[in-house]
């Protein structure tokens, strides 16, 4: 009885570390393939207001004074060793990034808000921005997309 209680905390062990290895790899190296495969997907296949639901519940879709937008997804993680943001422009550009936005990107109903209730657009922050806040806000004031690309530029890149 002994032998087999021994055999079936050695076989538990065992388990445990094998899937520990698994999710070590998945969360390091599968993850970031699969939701770069979702996100470019996902924003490939939506148009109008299907955008605003392709882009999660952490990324937003900046709609620019001349019609043109960017649609940016953005799962935020405080868990997995990874972050990625994947970004298309109305133009079909795509973007990238590896940075921590957090809550960054849904701030933009709330920089909309706040100018509304001052009757006006809210003050610039300085260019270049120091924070993702003042990123944020620099281009979602962005008139065109030539100007909107000049911010993305600061943290994003096009696909590899």
């Amino acid at each position: 009885m002994k032998r087999l209680a021994n055999a079936l905390w050695g076989f538990a062990a065992f388990s445990v570390v094998v899937g520990l290895s698994y999710l070590f790899y998945f969360q390091t190296f599968l993850g970031p393939v699969i939701e770069r495969y979702c996100a470019h997907w996902a924003l490939a296949h939506a148009s109008g207001e299907a955008l605003e639901t392709a882009v999660g519940p952490r990324g937003t879709v900046l709609h620019l004074s001349n019609s043109s937008w960017i649609a940016i997804r953005y799962d935020d993680s405080h868990i997995a060793p990874w972050e990625l943001a994947v970004a298309l422009d109305s133009d079909g550009q795509w973007y990238e990034s590896t940075e921590h936005f957090c809550r960054a990107l849904n701030l933009a109903p709330i920089f909309e808000q706040m100018a509304r209730e001052s009757g006006g657009p809210l003050p610039l922050p300085p260019d270049p921005p120091t924070n993702y806040f003042d990123w944020m806000q620099l281009l979602m004031a962005s008139p065109d997309l030539p100007a909107a690309r000049h911010h993305m530029a600061r943290y994003f890149h096009p696909p590899k």
